[in-house]
C-alpha cells in the first residue's frame, strides 16, 4: 500500500483560509530506457506465442507501466533520437560495455533536461559474469568484474549528463540473480557467494550514484531498491497478489512449470517469474508502482473548505491505478476507515479514478465540536483544537473534529 497522510490541525486552518499549496514535482516530458531483457519492448526477435509481442514477459514491462503512471502514456515505437528504433533501447544481453557503445547512437533530445532516463543493465552484467567467470569463485576475479561494471556505469552517467543533456535518471539496484529459477539448482555455497557479490556491487553502486549527485550540478538520480523488493516478494508473495510457486523448494517460472494452460492471461499470470530469468507482467507492475512512488509520490497538495466539504487537490496520482480516501481521528493503524459520501440514503466510498496525475475529490467535513458565535476557534473537551473549519448558520464558524486523511492505492493488475 502506498499512502500520503495529511494532518488537519491548527496549521490546516491556515491552509483552508489562505489556500497554501504543497510543492509538487514538475511533470516529465518523455521517458528514455536503456536496459536489458527485463526492460525491453521492441529490440528483440519474437520469442513466440508465450510472450507478449517482443517483450520477455506475458504483458507490459515495468518501464511501460511507469510511463503510464507518470502520465506519459505508452512509449512510441519509433523515435527520431535513435538511429535504431523506439525510445526504449533495451535487449537481452545488453551488458554495460554494450551500453557505453550504444549511447553513441543516441541523438540528444530537445527535451533532455525535462525527460526521465532509465538505466538498468547491472543485472545483465552479473548474468554475463555467471557465463564468463563461474564456476570460479575467485574473489579477485569477481571484484575486478564488479569494478569494471561500476566504471562503465559511471561512463554512462557522465555521457548522458554532459553529451546528452540528461538531468533525471532512474538507476535501480541489481537484484540477487540467484533467486531466479535460472539458478535454482546451483550449489548453495555458490549462490551465497554470488549474492554477497551483488550486495557488494550495490553498496559501491550507491556510492557511485552519490558521487554523481555531488559532482554533477543539477542531476537527480533515483535508485529503486529492487534487490530488497524481490527478497520481500519471494517471502510475502500474497501481499503483492502473487504466488511463489515452488518445485522441490525452489521458485519455478510459468514456462518451466507443468501448467497445461500457459496463456498470457492464464493461471500463470499470478506467478512471480514468467520464464527462468524474467518477471511476470504482474510483478513488472509492482516494480513500476514502487519506482513511481519514489520518483513522484502521490500527495494531497491542497485542502480547501467548500460548501460543507473539504476539497482535496491531489498531485502525482498514479495513472491507471485507482484508489480511495481514508480518514481517521488519530494515526493508529487500526482506526483508518474508508471515507464515504451519502447520496440518496446510500453511503458510497470516496474513490479516485486515476485518469490524470492531477485530480481533486470532495470529502465531507468532520463532525463539528461546537459553534462559536464570536468566530473564535473552540477547543474540544480534550483540549485539542479542531481539524478544520466550515461556515455555520448566521455567520458563525463551526469548528470540526481533528481529522487525518490518507490516500490508498492498492496494487492491482489488468492484462496486459
Amino acid at each position: 500500500m502506498k499512502n500520503f497522510i495529511q494532518k488537519l490541525s491548527r496549521l490546516t486552518v491556515v491552509v483552508l483560509l489562505f489556500g497554501s499549496v504543497l510543492p509538487t514535482r514538475a511533470a516529465f516530458t518523455s521517458l528514455y530506457v536503456f536496459g536489458d531483457g527485463i526492460s525491453t519492448t521492441t529490440n528483440n526477435p519474437s520469442a513466440g506465442q508465450y510472450y507478449y509481442g517482443l517483450r520477455r514477459s506475458n504483458g507490459r514491462v515495468w518501464a511501460e507501466v511507469l510511463a503510464q503512471r507518470l502520465g506519459l502514456g505508452a512509449n512510441s515505437i519509433t523515435n527520431a533520437n535513435w538511429s535504431n528504433s523506439s525510445n526504449n533501447w533495451s535487449y537481452y544481453g545488453q551488458y554495460s560495455p554494450n551500453l557505453v557503445t550504444n549511447l553513441n547512437s543516441f541523438h540528444t533530445p530537445s527535451d533532455a533536461a525535462n525527460a526521465l532516463f532509465i538505466v538498468w543493465v547491472n543485472n545483465a552484467d552479473f548474468v554475463g559474469d555467471m557465463g564468463n567467470i563461474y564456476p570460479s569463485l575467485n574473489i579477485v576475479t569477481w571484484t575486478n568484474a564488479i569494478n569494471q561494471s561500476l566504471n562503465n556505469h559511471w561512463r554512462v552517467i557522465t555521457n548522458l549528463y554532459y553529451a546528452k543533456g540528461a538531468r533525471t535518471l532512474i538507476m535501480p539496484k541489481a537484484v540477487d540473480i540467484t533467486e531466479t529459477p535460472q539458478y535454482d539448482y546451483y550449489p548453495a555455497a555458490s549462490k551465497s557467494f554470488i549474492r554477497q557479490r551483488v550486495i557488494d556491487f550495490n553498496v559501491a553502486f550507491t556510492t557511485l550514484i552519490n558521487q554523481a549527485r555531488t559532482s554533477l550540478p543539477g542531476i537527480t538520480i533515483y535508485e529503486p531498491d529492487f534487490f530488497a523488493l524481490l527478497d520481500d516478494v519471494l517471502v510475502h508473495a500474497s501481499n503483492y497478489g502473487l504466488t511463489n510457486v515452488l518445485s522441490s523448494g525452489q521458485s519455478i517460472d510459468v514456462l518451466e512449470d507443468s501448467l497445461a494452460n500457459k496463456s498470457l492471461n492464464g493461471p500463470g499470470a499470478n506467478y512471480i517469474f514468467w520464464d527462468a530469468v524474467d518477471p511476470s507482467a504482474k510483478l513488472h507492475e509492482v516494480m513500476a508502482d514502487v519506482a513511481q512512488q519514489i520518483i513522484s509520490p502521490v500527495q494531497i497538495a491542497q485542502i480547501t473548505a467548500l460548501a460543507g466539504s473539504n476539497r482535496l487537490n491531489l498531485a502525482n496520482v498514479p495513472v491507471g491505478l485507482n484508489g480511495s480516501v481514508e480518514g481517521s481521528t488519530n494515526l493508529a493503524l487500526a482506526n483508518w476507515t474508508a471515507i464515504t459520501v451519502t447520496n440518496g440514503g446510500t453511503a458510497n466510498i470516496v474513490t479516485i479514478t486515476s485518469a490524470n496525475t492531477a485530480q481533486f475529490v470532495f470529502v465531507p467535513t468532520p463532525p463539528s465540536w461546537g459553534v462559536d458565535t464570536n468566530n473564535i476557534v473552540v477547543s474540544a473537551n480534550s483540549g485539542s483544537t479542531g481539524g478544520g473549519i466550515a461556515p455555520g448558520p448566521g455567520g458563525t464558524v463551526v469548528v470540526t473534529a481533528l481529522q487525518f486523511y490518507r490516500l490508498r492505492f492498492p496494487y492491482a493488475w489488468v492484462w496486459p
